[in-house]
C-alpha cells in the first residue's frame, strides 16, 4: 500500500506531511498557505526514501510552517487562508528589501488605502488602512500595489534590455499566475507576474532577458540559450534560483 501520510516531530509538536503521487521525476515539499504540508513524488519512489527526506528537512519545514503559519498572530482579517500571510506585522518579501506590513483599523469597510514608506534606518513598511476585516480585500489592495510597481520596474527593464538584445517587444502586462513568471506571444506581447517584485533583481533581469529572447527564437533551442547567455552570462544560476524558490512565493 502506499504512503498517505507520514508526520514528524520538533520539539513537542507533531505535523503531518500529505504524499501526493504523480509522474514526475524528482519529490517536492510545499508548505500551503492554508498550513497543510505535501511531499509531491514520483510513482516509484520508495517509502524509505520519503520517510528519510522528510526527516533530513524536517527542521526546515518546521520553520517555515511557523513562518506561514503562525499560532496566535491577531489580523484585523475574518479568516481563510490570506490571513496567514497578510497580518499586522508580517514581513513581506520585495526586491528592494523586506517591506514590514501594518494593518491599521481606519477607513472605509469597501476600500483600503496604502502608504509606503523607506525609514531613515533604512528598513520599509507598507501601512494598510481599512475599516474592512476581509482578508480578500486586504490582500488584494496589497497585491495593487505590487502591480503598480511591477509595471514599472519591468517598463524599464524591458526597455532598457530590448536596446541591448536589438529586439523589439509590443505590450507589456502584469499578471498572477501561480507559477508562470513570464511569457512573449507572437505578437510580442510581453507577460510578466506581479511576484517576480518579490524576487532578487538579478532573477528579475532573467525572465525579463529570457522573454526578450522570445522574440528572436520562439523556442527553447540551443541558439535561444545563446542569445540569454550574451546578455546574462551566469543565466544558468538565476535560472536555477527560480527553479528551486519559486514555488515558495505561490503562496501569496
Amino acid at each position: 500500500m502506499l504512503l498517505s501520510e507520514v508526520t514528524f516531530t520538533v520539539g513537542q509538536e507533531e505535523l503531518s506531511v500529505r504524499i501526493i503521487y504523480s509522474k514526475r521525476r524528482t519529490i517536492s515539499l510545499e508548505i500551503k498557505a492554508e498550513g497543510t504540508i505535501n511531499a509531491r513524488v514520483p510513482d516509484f519512489i520508495p517509502d524509505a526514501d520519503i520517510k528519510k527526506l522528510i526527516e533530513d528537512n524536517k527542521l526546515k519545514l518546521y520553520r517555515k510552517y511557523k513562518e506561514f503559519c503562525p499560532e496566535g498572530k491577531k489580523t484585523i482579517t475574518k479568516g481563510g487562508s490570506y490571513d496567514k500571510l497578510y497580518y499586522n506585522g508580517a514581513v513581506l518579501p520585495f526586491v528592494l528589501g523586506e517591506i514590514k506590513l501594518l494593518l491599521v483599523k481606519k477607513g472605509s469597510k469597501d476600500s483600503a488605502k496604502l502608504y509606503y514608506r523607506k525609514h531613515p534606518d533604512g528598513s520599509r513598511s507598507l501601512t494598510v488602512e481599512t475599516g474592512s476585516e476581509d482578508s480578500v480585500l486586504i490582500r488584494d489592495s496589497i497585491t495593487d500595489w505590487y502591480r503598480r510597481y511591477a509595471k514599472e520596474t519591468l517598463l524599464k527593464k524591458t526597455a532598457y534590455y530590448s536596446k541591448i538584445m536589438q529586439t523589439d517587444y509590443q505590450r507589456i502586462t502584469v499578471r498572477e499566475q501561480r507559477t508562470r513568471w513570464g511569457s512573449c506571444s507572437s505578437k510580442g506581447n510581453l507577460n510578466f507576474n506581479w511576484k517576480l517584485m518579490m524576487m532578487p533583481e538579478t532573477v528579475i533581469d532573467y525572465v525579463v532577458v529570457h522573454e526578450l529572447a522570445h522574440r528572436k527564437h520562439m523556442d527553447h533551442s540551443p541558439a535561444f540559450w545563446r542569445e540569454v547567455e550574451k546578455i546574462l552570462p551566469d543565466y544558468k544560476d538565476r535560472r536555477y534560483w527560480l527553479r528551486e524558490n519559486g514555488r515558495n512565493f505561490s503562496f501569496y
